[in-house]
């Protein structure tokens, strides 16, 4: 067992809570059952040195498990019952943010107030909003957590491990830092990371300046993980397809885990329609590298599986597009454009020229270094349609 405490110049760029920052125990060791057990072996031994109050939770905050919100959603469910019970004002206060991390409480929750785009549905959504807005969601589930605790004037101990912290989604990962930097004293909150080996460093420069963080390195049992056979892998699969049936909400909740199946089963076609279901999910959602993650890779597969089709290559580059303007990745958009979205454009129908050189004039006027770039990159009737675009003369 190795052991080093890291110091982070480059350290996060939010500002530092007023309050000693708590510690943080980053674990450095190969994923699976064995690190699984020891982190629940663990929190059990510290829990034993604390009072009878104690609580611990355990999760898994792996993307390509449950979705961006991996580890947040099973931890807030975990302590959602008590709240509901002794605090349900605090439950309709927050109640867009508990759905916005865990679909499934929409059953049971009314969201108050909402907007035009949040209560739309299929084609009809048509806005996207500020990446800042699902920071909030994360910001207002601490805040129900702060607000719970101060209400009822408890005092108990949490402890809280983290397993598979290396493959968290964005704002899953946004979210436990912000809960340890904001309320991590005030909550009583003990944290432990667990990453998988040579991540210690990387995930530890993620947090705020003043967490004192130690990192362990551990040496435990390599496994083999669990991997179906093709035909066993599609029938569970079909299995599960069947019982959600059209559940938007199960769709969402069970789509990781259909997309490891399926690609078990060496089905492409499945693997690139839910793929593609949940980039469209997350990025109604606000949560933009979470969904431009969900698209890797998907025009390249789409590229081998349906060649011919290049309405599918369009919407993927579409979406993409979309969301890279949502993070403002300028340089990103411009490469895109270039390299895929222009090939497409000649024998695209015109409300998809429009939808394209709008979005590139977008990219256009933000950026004065790219737009002097693109001026000189594009063709002279692709110009005259992203000059008349940039002027906002062709509308969506």
């Amino acid at each position: 067992m190795a052991i080093s405490t890291l110091g982070r110049p480059n350290g996060y760029t939010f500002e530092s809570s007023r309050e000693q920052l708590i510690p943080i125990h980053v674990v450095e060791a190969v994923g699976g059952t064995a690190r699984r057990r020891w982190l629940q072996e663990r929190v059990a031994k510290m829990a034993a040195l604390e009072g009878d109050d104690t609580r611990t939770f355990v999760v898994s905050c792996d993307f390509d498990v449950a979705g961006p919100w991996a580890g947040a959603r099973e931890f807030i469910l975990s302590v959602f019952p008590d709240i509901a019970a002794q605090c349900p004002h605090l439950i309709d206060r927050h109640s867009f943010e508990l759905t916005s991390a865990a679909p499934n409480l929409r059953r049971s929750l009314r969201v108050r107030n909402q907007t035009l785009t949040d209560a739309a549905s299929g084609e009809e959504k048509v806005r996207a909003y500020p990446a800042d807005r699902a920071w909030r969601n994360a910001h207002g589930l601490i805040d129900l957590l702060d607000s719970w605790k101060s209400e009822t004037n408890t005092k108990s101990r949490w402890i809280l491990a983290c397993d598979d912290y290396d493959k968290a989604g964005t704002i899953g990962s946004y979210f436990f830092r912000e809960l340890v930097r904001r309320r991590g004293n005030w909550l009583n909150l003990s944290l432990i990371v667990a990453v998988a080996p040579g991540k210690g460093k990387e995930i530890s420069e993620t947090f705020a300046i003043g967490h004192p963080i130690t990192v362990t390195a551990l040496k435990l049992t390599t496994e083999t993980p669990v991997v179906y056979e093709k035909q066993e892998a599609e029938r569970i699969a079909a299995e599960i397809e069947e019982i959600i049936a059209e559940d938007p909400i199960e769709k969402e909740l069970h789509l990781h885990e259909l997309i490891g199946l399926w690609e078990q089963a060496g089905r492409s076609d499945k693997v690139l329609q839910l793929r593609g279901a949940g980039v469209c999910i997350y990025f109604f959602a606000g949560l933009y590298k979470d969904a431009l993650r969900c698209g890797d890779g998907l025009l390249e597969m789409a590229a081998d599986y349906a060649p011919q089709d290049e309405a599918l290559r369009r919407e993927i580059v579409i979406r993409r597009l979309n969301a890279l303007i949502g993070i403002q990745d300028a340089e990103a958009c411009l490469q895109l454009i270039e390299t895929e979205a222009l090939k497409l454009a000649d024998r695209a129908p015109v409300h998809w020229q429009a939808d394209l050189f709008y979005l590139t004039a977008m990219v256009h006027a933000r950026s004065i270094c790219l737009s002097r770039r693109l001026s000189k990159r594009v063709t002279p009737k692709r110009n005259i349609i992203f000059n008349t675009c940039s002027i906002g003369t062709v509308s969506r």
